[in-house]
């Protein structure tokens, strides 16, 4: 494991390049800090520049019959019209598109919603709705953005929201979208959400080092902390896969099973027994102990950790508390009772 030292809090995250430059840390707080740097203008993402084309300072021709027929060049007509300050116009040709199930036009509808531009209500609920339908097409640009309004929500809710969030968030990432990626490395690397795994974290920050200049700082100081062992463990990942880039695996949600016995208290007991004899194999997960009702054989409780992101990221933890002592097997959360 990294150095514990170099996950201290940092006393100052108002100033990015001094967090950046001391005895590093991404620290959680920081961490968020810096992500909602990145994000700061996703609400103007899906919409091009009004300033690139008011220097052209006109609206394009209307599509001919055979256009029509033609995405590409509605979209990028729908786009010109929101340049231009014709909001309403490009709402419309967006509309006909969304209809058909165009996953772009579901995208910028959504961004009309949560702007509440176009003519069209602040609606985040439809937005949410639209961004998801958009997401599922594999629209990489809307899982990403349905990732944020997910985050926003679950602040309110019992952890459900913020799962699927980091759900997105990994497809987001692995479809190559690069502030995706980074912000999972982040929570790779913090334990945020996600069971830590710093391999992970230097994986996905690598993927978004090929487009976002701030990645590439992170990621030299990312690799700088690694452990021997960590760093034997990336050379591996490379020789197998011909590179740093994440493996192709699903992107479901997935916890690892510890125990089911029917005293809840025993349960509770082994839960402790983990985390005082394998710290660092628990640190940043959570866990559940599920009860599961099982008719005329009575009740059993299980003890659940998580969740990790793909099957291969739950067999590796798995494997590891199987060295230290302790039996596991995955659950799909979906499927968790």
């Amino acid at each position: 494991m990294a150095d514990r030292t170099l996950r201290k809090d940092v006393s100052n995250c108002s100033d990015r390049r001094s967090w950046l430059r001391g005895p590093w840390a991404v620290s959680v707080a920081c961490a968020g800090l810096l992500a909602t740097d990145l994000a700061a203008g996703r609400a103007q993402e899906a919409m091009p520049s009004r300033q690139q084309d008011a220097q052209e300072n006109r609206l394009p021709a209307s599509p001919t019959r055979e256009q029509a027929a033609d995405a590409d060049t509605l979209l990028a007509a729908a786009a010109a019209y929101y340049r231009a300050g014709e909001a309403v116009r490009a709402r419309r040709i967006w509309e006909r598109l969304a209809e058909s199930g165009e996953p772009r036009a579901l995208y910028d509808l959504a961004t009309l919603y949560l702007k509440g531009e176009g003519g069209l209500p602040h609606d985040p609920a439809r937005a949410q709705e639209l961004l998801t339908r958009a997401a599922k097409a594999g629209e990489a640009h809307a899982a990403y953005r349905l990732a944020l309004l997910l985050e926003e929500r679950a602040r309110e809710d019992d952890g459900t929201t913020r799962l699927e969030a980091i759900r997105w968030l990994a497809v987001a990432a692995r479809a190559g979208e690069p502030r995706a990626a980074y912000r999972l490395a982040l929570r790779y690397w913090n334990g945020d959400g996600l069971a830590r795994d710093p391999i992970l974290a230097v994986v996905w920050m690598t993927r978004a080092a090929d487009q976002l200049p701030q990645a590439k700082d992170m990621l030299e100081r990312m690799r700088a902390a690694l452990s021997p062992a960590e760093r034997a463990e990336l050379a591996r990942r490379h020789a197998a896969f011909g590179s740093d880039d994440p493996p192709a695996s699903d992107s479901a949600i997935w916890r690892l099973q510890i125990v089911a016995l029917a005293d809840r208290t025993a349960v509770e007991n082994v839960w402790r027994d983990l985390r005082r004899r394998a710290p660092d194999l628990v640190e940043g997960l959570e866990h559940w102990i599920v009860r599961s009702d099982l008719g005329e054989r009575g009740v059993l409780y299980r003890l659940q950790i998580g969740p990790f992101i793909g099957r291969s990221a739950g067999e590796r933890r798995c494997l590891a508390l199987r060295t230290a002592g302790f039996d596991c097997f995955l659950v799909k959360a979906d499927d968790a009772p």
